[in-house]
């Protein structure tokens, strides 16, 4: 109960930093550029502090889903136990009174603390990724290209970590892969008018702003070249 109580207690402190740096992230120099310009419409700075605003939310959600994983994973569950037993009972078939060893028995606690750990800096450090990704202005189409893989890819991992540990995934619908999706198309929109100003072309034009149908159904469910890519 001790480590689930400091790993809650990590947990509070990162969330509170990361929404700070979100907060940052929306209220400095999200504009800079544009406002040593008169030549840029002030509809476009206001839609680029709307895309931080709204970049915040899916990040922060997503934040808070992975954290809810990770204290669902920290107990275990019965195939954790099954092969704590298993490697017990391996040691003892393996005991030979003529050569004592030293090996440290299973330490339950010990082991599944530090998978939540591991799991938890993990996180951190790609939550933190994502979150500088639309730091630069002018914003650009690969930052958005970025934040959208990062934001997907964290997803798709997600899912596979609670499948391998066999975990039931109680968030399963929870990360809005539409309301993502709307995003997406809104960045291109706001680039495409940002770069024809500047006199500058997308290198995709088409690749932000296709359908995402497919996207919806693919992260429904891992599949089987998904367990392959993560084992």
């Amino acid at each position: 109960m001790q480590t689930i109580g400091i790993l809650s207690i990590g947990l509070l402190r990162h969330s509170t930093r990361i929404i700070k740096r979100c907060n940052i992230l929306t209220k400095q120099n999200f504009s800079s550029s544009f406002q040593q310009c008169n030549e840029i419409p002030s509809n476009l700075i206001e839609e680029r502090l709307a895309i931080l605003l709204e970049a915040k939310f899916i990040t922060l959600a997503l934040w808070r889903t992975c954290l809810r994983c990770i204290k669902t994973i920290r107990p275990g569950n019965h195939h954790d136990e099954a092969e704590f037993r298993v490697r017990e009972e391996g040691r003892l078939n393996n005991f030979d009174s003529t050569n004592v060893t030293f090996e440290m028995p299973v330490d339950r606690d010990d082991e599944l603390s530090s998978r939540a750990n591991y799991y938890y800096q993990w996180t951190l450090e790609n939550i933190q990724q994502e979150s500088d990704c639309l730091d630069r202005d002018p914003m650009m189409e690969a930052n958005v290209e970025r934040y959208l893989h990062l934001l997907r890819e964290g997803e798709k991992r997600r899912k596979w970590i609670l499948k391998d540990y066999k975990f039931d995934d109680p968030y399963s619908q929870s990360f809005d892969h539409k309301r993502l999706n709307l995003f997406e198309k809104r960045c291109h929109m706001y680039l495409k008018e940002t770069y024809n100003l500047r006199g500058w072309s997308l290198k995709n034009e088409d690749s932000l702003n296709k359908s995402s149908d497919e996207d919806d159904d693919f992260f429904d469910d891992i599949d089987s070249d998904d367990e392959d890519e993560y084992s």
